[in-house]
């Protein structure tokens, strides 16, 4: 949007300033780029008459897999700031502190055997509720972007999906873990070890599930608003 204030201009202005307008001289720099040539072979080579479909039948210049990678590379690079942000680290260990204190110690028996419920209850809840709400914001927030590239041509929306997907994956696991290292052998330590991993990974797939329904309702409403609510 900040490109197309800059290039687009009133005409009279336009010809005042021919020479030194951003269109101009943009215009002047990418002709003179060997990129803008090889883009040309290629269109002139994989599209048919009307420009839409090229020689394997489709309207898609690249394949699923370049398009699945080029978009995984760029939505890594957008949350890499927040995989290990230190707010989020210092949040998930003293939540994790704090429902280790409030549970603190169960044992293997029958007496404690509602608080051990009440524990990995609130476990499964809290971490599958996060992961929804912050998917949730995902298609809204990126939705004019989505709909522009793809009036375009430019990927699958499956392509899409399983690139924000796998992308999303080490902000949405990473947390519950660090959570589950940190409470788990303050409340059921006595469960041992082959009962952490179990209910870790149990954990991982909640988290993926709350994941999934968070995009799936955030795709359903055009506003985050709604969405959200």
């Amino acid at each position: 949007d900040h490109w197309m204030d800059l290039l687009v201009t009133d005409s009279a202005v336009e010809e005042e300033r021919k020479g030194k307008s951003p269109r101009f001289l943009l215009q002047k720099a990418w002709d003179n780029e060997a990129i803008a040539n090889q883009m040309d072979v290629s269109d002139s080579s994989d599209s048919d008459s009307n420009g839409v479909v090229n020689e394997n039948g489709s309207k898609y210049v690249t394949t699923w897999g370049t398009q699945f990678a080029t978009l995984t590379s760029r939505a890594l690079k957008k949350n890499k700031s927040t995989v290990l942000a230190p707010i989020n680290i210092i949040r998930t260990t003293l939540l994790a502190a704090v429902t280790g204190i409030v549970y603190w110690d169960q044992k293997y028996t029958e007496k404690d055997a509602s608080q051990v419920y009440a524990y990995f209850f609130l476990v499964m809840l809290q971490w599958i509720m996060m992961s929804m709400g912050n998917a949730v914001f995902t298609f809204p927030q990126d939705r004019v972007v989505i709909l522009k590239e793809r009036a375009t041509a430019s990927y699958r929306l499956s392509s899409y999906f399983m690139a924000m997907t796998v992308a999303d994956l080490p902000v949405t696991l990473i947390m519950p873990a660090l959570y589950m290292l940190i409470s788990y052998w303050m409340v059921a330590w006595s469960f041992g070890f082959v009962t952490f991993v179990l209910i870790t990974l149990i954990a991982m797939v909640g988290v993926m599930n709350g994941q999934a329904f968070g995009y799936l309702i955030g795709a359903s409403f055009d506003e985050i608003g709604r969405a959200h609510v």
